[in-house]
């Protein structure tokens, strides 16, 4: 069954104007496509100006409609579930197109040192890909201490299946420096 966002919200999604035509799958190299033809993860990483961390792309295909995963992304609750470390995952306007989502998340201890979790708020937009898929932006409203957070993930029909291109950029807080660097991974 899915999530009730489908039955209320992706009705107003498709009315809304549409992004160009999705497509992901064209733009992969021949390795990527290789990865993902057999069930594999393939990933992107793009090196940041001033960032001790990338920006991250990953790239999965999905055996579900676009619809069917969008609606579980659309379901914040859940990413306490769906991301490591995300221990917090609350929107302000469930259901709506456009919300502010608080989330907290506990960053792993690294030399035996424990860096204090992290509070932020940022602004979800889901908006919809031609008639092949859909699309959610998000953009920092505040933090405790990242600089940054920006990203989206696109959803597109790929045959009877969905190609998810899931890209995001955390820029850590300065006053953690080289520490950063030894939790890039």
């Amino acid at each position: 069954m899915l999530p009730k966002f489908v039955l209320f919200v992706l009705p107003a999604v498709l009315a809304m104007s549409s992004d160009a035509r999705a497509d992901i799958y064209s733009g992969l190299s021949d390795d990527q496509k290789e990865q993902l033809n057999n069930g594999e993860q393939a990933e992107d990483l793009v090196d940041m100006p001033g960032s001790a961390w990338p920006s991250v792309t990953v790239y999965q295909i999905i055996k579900a409609t676009p619809d069917q995963v969008a609606a579980v992304m659309f379901d914040y609750p859940l990413h306490t579930a769906m991301f490591e470390g995300i221990t917090k995952s609350v929107p302000k306007s469930p259901g709506a197109a456009k919300t502010d989502i608080d989330y907290t998340m506990v960053l792993p201890t690294v030399l035996g040192i424990s860096l204090p979790a992290e509070n932020y708020t940022v602004t979800d937009i889901l908006s919809t890909m031609g008639s092949d898929g859909y699309k959610i932006d998000w953009t920092l409203v505040k933090a405790s201490s990242m600089q940054d957070c920006s990203g989206s993930v696109k959803f597109e029909r790929n045959g009877s299946n969905t190609l998810v291109a899931y890209t995001n950029f955390i820029n850590p807080p300065k006053k953690y420096g080289s520490l950063a660097k030894l939790i890039k991974g």
